[in-house]
């Protein structure tokens, strides 16, 4: 390509960009391009006003909006829709999963966690309670550790019993 071939009016780069003569008109005033005077006029050289804006740009501004990679969003209305459709989609699927059990929300779970906890604790610290009068009559030691050891098991059996429910 010659040097010539490179330099653009305004109306042809907006063309090529694919946005508003104002939009260049604005570039031009913020001097994000890269103009050459020739026979009179202002002309863009492409190559390098491309590189230009690619280098000067907001990230947060950018097609799509902040977080959006602009190389994977939709350039087109057939690419959005696309899209569109595939997200409808996937959040179909995410409510079959939910409906059908194969997924629950994880606030669910994690209050259904602390209630058999909180219950395991109550049954371990009730475990003195119950036992105390029978192992003041109780001098055996070998006695007084089968009767805590027979009771501490059945606790967590009963703990055991409740997560297979």
């Amino acid at each position: 390509m010659s040097k010539s071939s490179n330099l653009v009016n305004a109306n042809e780069f907006a063309r090529i960009r694919g946005v508003g003569a104002s939009y260049i008109s604005k570039l031009k005033r913020q001097g994000r391009l890269v103009l050459v005077r020739q026979g009179g006029k202002d002309l863009i050289d492409v190559e390098a006003s491309i590189k230009s804006l690619g280098e000067t740009a907001d990230p947060g501004r950018s097609r799509g909006g902040a977080g959006v990679d602009p190389d994977t969003s939709p350039k087109t209305y057939t690419d959005a829709k696309t899209h569109n459709e595939v997200l409808r989609g996937q959040l179909y699927q995410l409510e079959l999963s939910t409906k059908s059990g194969r997924l629950v929300d994880i606030r669910d779970v994690e209050q259904e966690y602390s209630r058999r906890l909180q219950r395991l604790r109550d049954a371990l610290l009730s475990i003195p309670a119950r036992l105390t009068p029978m192992l003041a009559a109780e001098n055996r030691d070998g006695e007084i550790f089968r009767m805590i050891d027979v009771e501490i098991r059945q606790v967590l059996a009963g703990a055991g019993q409740e997560v297979e429910s």
